[in-house]
């Protein structure tokens, strides 16, 4: 089992592709995605806000889909709605459904394709960036090794894991003549010690040559990010690479 399965991590997708300045479009494009988010008649189950350059829509079961000139994505967020209760007060009735995060990155992906295959002109823009995000709320003493020992790194200098941080670390992961693989960790610890910890991790693979954005290609790319991402996310949980002085490459 991942670790981001035991954590109850959720995970973002999403692709960056070759400009198209026309934010209009992207609702009126994905008509048929939100006619199928129709409960009963009259009944929609989705919001729309507006972005920048572009569009968001958040579905009452969890999934979020995002898209401006250049990037599309998906990703998923627990919802929970107050629910009025008769001679008492309001109890919280959660809308999305718990699933591990291993069950649901497929699931974010496939709509990622679906929601990119509509987008406008989409076979003639290509795709130079895929991503995959892990979100994880956790308190210090659930966290796995590697990260509790990157923590403890950081906290070196004051001889104790300090109270609250922010920080920010991007690094190459890996790289082939074809692309280079990134990850952005972002680890948070507020002051208040009743709030959980914050940790984000942004594995983006950029492409060297734009890739064709067909669904075949969208497949391919996810599949051969995912079995990527997944493996470096368990391999920093391990806390091994923190014993290397020479971070090892292979090309793939």
């Amino acid at each position: 089992m991942s670790w981001c399965d035991r954590l109850a991590s959720t995970p973002g997708v999403g692709f960056q592709l070759t400009p198209y300045f026309a934010s209009f479009e992207v609702i009126r494009a994905w008509g048929p995605l939100l006619n199928s988010m129709v409960d009963g008649f009259n009944n929609p189950t989705f919001t729309v806000t507006e972005i920048q350059n572009g569009y968001s829509v958040t579905t009452q079961d969890g999934f979020i889909y995002s898209a401006d000139h250049i990037r599309s994505g998906v990703m998923f967020a627990h919802r929970l709605k107050a629910k009025p209760t008769s001679g008492g007060p309001p109890v919280m009735e959660m809308l999305s459904t718990p699933h591990p995060f291993t069950q649901l990155l497929p699931e974010v992906s496939s709509k990622l394709i679906e929601s990119t295959r509509m987008l406008p002109d989409i076979a003639s823009r290509k795709i130079s960036q895929f991503g995959i995000v892990s979100t994880t709320r956790a308190s210090l003493d659930d966290l796995p090794p590697g990260l509790v020992r990157f923590i403890d790194y950081l906290s070196r200098p004051w001889g104790k894991v300090v109270d609250a941080f922010s920080v920010e670390v991007v690094s190459e992961i890996d790289e082939s003549e074809h692309w280079t693989d990134r990850c952005q960790h972002k680890i948070a610890r507020p002051q208040d010690p009743d709030e959980l910890m914050s940790i984000t991790l942004d594995f983006h693979r950029k492409f060297k040559v734009g890739q064709v954005a067909s669904e075949g290609q969208m497949r391919t790319i996810i599949s051969k990010c995912s079995e990527s991402a997944l493996a470096y996310l368990e391999r920093l949980a391990e806390g091994n690479m923190f014993d290397e002085h020479i971070i090892g490459r292979k090309a793939g």
